[in-house]
């Protein structure tokens, strides 16, 4: 929990800073985004005297780099204005913050990096070969991002070398902006002062573009705006359309303390009901101390300070077992966490604490329970051995069992909406299917390569695209039928794709037809999916004309529908299928998807390499499958059900520990009876279905309280799915019937070592 709420929280002016985010509203249509105009950032720092730096930021996570012989596809490449380094903390081994960036064709790398490319090497002054051949001169080497970062960087470039990145529009949504403000300033009063911005700069655009008058346009229902977002909520509060990197979400965090905290009552409970059901066993030595002269407070204090004592050295092990289990952890939560609790005071007063809560907890009602003896009833033994207090322990196993049930439960659910996610039907065949990156190296070869590698039988088709589903990038742009008015502009998702993109993802036409080679126009042609014909409300839509609406009416491009496409989750499961235009774009795509057979894969990739290789000799062959991109969208509930699975089971043994202890117990505390039963002639079976039923009692009781709680918990976390299971009966009876064995099983060891005791001796005891 402590990794991940210090996110961020490295940089010394974490609390002043702000990332500037996009809400708007065209139609019925919303757009929450983390990007916005590139005249944003200096507009900002000119008008609001509480700002004292702003600098943009846009990422490329697919640059290739050259140094000498060494070449390399890296993903974590940005550019960024010369002042990031006022905004954000990151100290440089080598070079001046100042003046790193200051010039174009510059480029701050981080040590690895620095080692990585050179080496040996002094990197200062020496150049990276961009893949357009620039080179960039290093003039810093910064130290490595910190992991706990809501972005990461290897590479920092001057953003003043790109010529696309300086145009002054302010409906053109493409970068990252971030804020440095004065200490003390409020949020509300500068998030009020974001709408002059607004209407001083995005009206009038929005007004040349739409055609009508901006305040028309929110009296209308529009909206446009720029949201401050701290810094330190973006890891945990953020999920904004083109995010740097998929965020986490409070709500796990809440979850997780939620249960590790349940897991601890369960020990706490476990310890007082096997303290308080062998009260007897002590009850002599609180007769004798009492008669000695011990008051009630001394006995309190005495059995409390026993199981602070019992909880410290219970931490001691738990901290070793932490450092054993660590690296599993990490793999299965896909962290990278260190402990230091010596080097943290932090750590070290929260392990006190915890050592004080859990002692006092676990060791209070023990303690106040076994002080109220009174020393002439246990001296003459006339004390019940441990029959005080049933009511009060059977309470406390229900309870075990209730979180237990509720954690199988959810892990179940879990389970069963990652396996509907990876098997629904998504609209196209995402199986078999090669991705090659950077296909733009292609160039105009494009047709050459994929006429060449379909001549392999190994090889279906190929199409060039500038996305993948699931993996963007998918923005919004504002589009109207022909002769639309102002309340029929709607923001559709565009993209583009060649002539054979369709049949390689094996997308479902419903109407009209794909792009052709042979027919020139289809470059001014759009195909459309089906919410985007319902959100144009397009009745007989083939033939009919779509405007995509630019900055300027000059810059508007009119296209005509030639073809309908069934709905595909182009995006993942979390989001319901938005409005998606397919463009025409037969070379400079950004992929180009092959799809193979599955026989021979290795042989088909070496292939395909081979003919790369023979295009375009000097840029390396990177390539991916399309089902693991698609399925790392779901990582985190991945990771999430690897947690409940692993919590589920240490939940259930610590519970089981403890009902082995009660059940022993048990058993021992009606020896005399089963003795005596044996010899009234009742049989072995019988006596364990007697000491078992009381057991199978408080299993049954506990899923009662169970079933709701983890009905309404796992309801509401499907909730951030737009398309998921609805929870069955089946998981909550196999969870039931899982609880029901488990303590079954836990219970029956004593109860057959039991009943199958010699009477004889049970009956001479005591």
């Amino acid at each position: 929990m402590q990794d991940e709420l210090n996110y961020d929280r490295y940089n010394e002016n974490a609390g002043q800073i702000y990332r500037i985010a996009l809400e708007g509203r065209v139609g019925d249509n919303q757009i929450n985004a983390a990007v916005t105009c590139p005249p944003l950032a200096q507009a900002l720092m000119q008008e609001f005297p509480e700002v004292l730096q702003a600098a943009r930021i846009d990422l490329n996570n697919n640059m290739l780099i050259r140094y000498q012989d060494k070449a390399f596809n890296e993903t974590r490449f940005y550019w960024a204005d010369s002042n990031i380094f006022k905004i954000f903390t990151i100290p440089l081994l080598q070079g001046d913050p100042q003046k790193a960036l200051a010039q174009p064709h510059t480029i701050v790398i981080t040590k690895d990096m620095a080692a990585k490319y050179f080496g040996n090497e002094d990197p200062i002054d020496k150049f990276l070969i961009f893949e357009d051949g620039t080179p960039y001169r290093v003039t810093g080497v910064a130290q490595n991002c910190p992991r706990n970062s809501h972005f990461h960087y290897d590479f920092l470039a001057a953003m003043h070398s790109r010529d696309d990145l300086r145009d002054d529009l302010w409906l053109n949504n493409r970068l990252y902006t971030y804020i440095l403000v004065k200490e003390g300033t409020p949020q509300a009063q500068l998030q009020a002062k974001m709408a002059d911005i607004v209407n001083k700069y995005v009206g009038p655009e929005l007004e040349t573009a739409m055609g009508v008058p901006f305040d028309k346009m929110l009296a209308s229902g529009g909206k446009y705006r720029f949201v401050l977002q701290p810094l330190l909520n973006i890891h945990l509060h953020s999920d904004l359309m083109g995010e740097l990197e998929a965020n986490s979400d409070i709500r796990y965090i809440y979850i997780f303390s939620i249960i590790a905290v349940f897991i601890l009552l369960i020990a706490c409970f476990n310890f007082m009901n096997l303290a308080t059901a062998r009260s007897a066993n002590r009850a002599r030595e609180v007769g004798i101390r009492k008669v000695m002269g011990s008051n009630r407070p001394q006995l309190i204090r005495q059995f409390i300070i026993e199981s602070i004592l019992l909880t410290f050295i219970a931490v001691i092990l738990a901290m070793g077992i932490v450092e054993l289990m660590l690296p599993l952890f990490n793999n299965l939560a896909g962290k990278q966490l260190e402990t230091s609790y010596f080097g943290n005071w932090l750590s070290l007063l929260g392990l006190a604490g915890v050592v004080i809560f859990v002692g006092l907890l676990a060791g209070s009602y023990p303690a106040f329970y076994l002080a109220s003896f009174q020393p002439v009833s246990v001296l003459k033994g006339k004390l019940s051995k441990g029959t005080r207090g049933a009511a009060f322990r059977s309470m406390l196993v229900v309870f075990q069992f209730a979180i237990s049930i509720i954690l199988f439960i959810s892990t179940f659910l879990v389970h069963d909406q990652l396996m509907y996610i990876q098997n629904k039907k998504l609209g196209f065949n995402k199986d078999h299917v090669v991705v090659i990156h950077r296909a733009w190296a292609l160039g105009r070869q494009v047709d050459a390569f994929k006429t060449a590698i379909t001549q392999n039988t190994n090889i279906i088709s190929a199409g060039g695209s500038t996305a993948l589903p699931g993996n963007g990038p998918y923005g919004a742009s504002v589009y109207k039928p022909e002769g639309g008015t102002l309340n029929e502009q709607y923001l559709i998702s565009p993209t583009t794709g060649d002539y054979d993109y369709a049949k390689t993802l094996d997308l479902t036409l419903k109407e009209g037809r794909f792009f052709s080679r042979e027919i020139s126009t289809d470059t001014l042609s759009v195909v459309l999916n089906e919410t985007a014909v319902k959100t144009l409300g397009l009745k007989d839509p083939l033939n009919q004309r779509v405007i995509l609406m630019g900055p300027t009416p000059e810059q508007s491009q009119t296209f005509k529908v030639i073809g309908i496409i069934e709905d595909f989750n182009f995006e993942s499961l979390h989001q319901i299928i938005r409005p998606l235009a397919i463009h025409l774009q037969p070379y400079d795509c950004r992929f180009m998807n092959v799809r193979i057979r599955p026989e021979n894969i290795q042989a088909t990739l070496s292939f395909l390499e081979k003919q790369w290789k023979t295009l375009v000799p000097d840029k390396p062959f990177d390539y991916t499958f399309l089902s693991e991109d698609y399925a790392k969208q779901y990582q985190a509930e991945q990771h999430t059900g690897k947690i409940f699975t692993a919590f589920s089971v240490l939940a259930i043994f610590i519970a089981c520990l403890g009902l082995f202890g009660l059940a022993s117990f048990t058993a021992e505390q009606r020896t005399k009876e089963i003795g005596v039963r044996k010899v009234l002639g009742a049989s072995v079976p019988n006596l364990i279905l007697l000491l078992s039923r009381e057991f199978t009692k408080w299993v049954v009781i506990a899923n009662i309280i169970a079933w709701p709680a983890a009905y309404f918990a796992m309801n509401h976390w499907l909730q951030n799915f737009a398309y998921r299971i609805h929870p069955g009966f089946t998981a909550f009876f196999i969870s039931a019937i899982l609880a029901l064995l488990i303590s079954l099983a836990t219970v029956s060891y004593q109860a057959i070592k039991a009943a199958t005791a010699n009477p004889v001796k049970s009956l001479r005891y005591e």
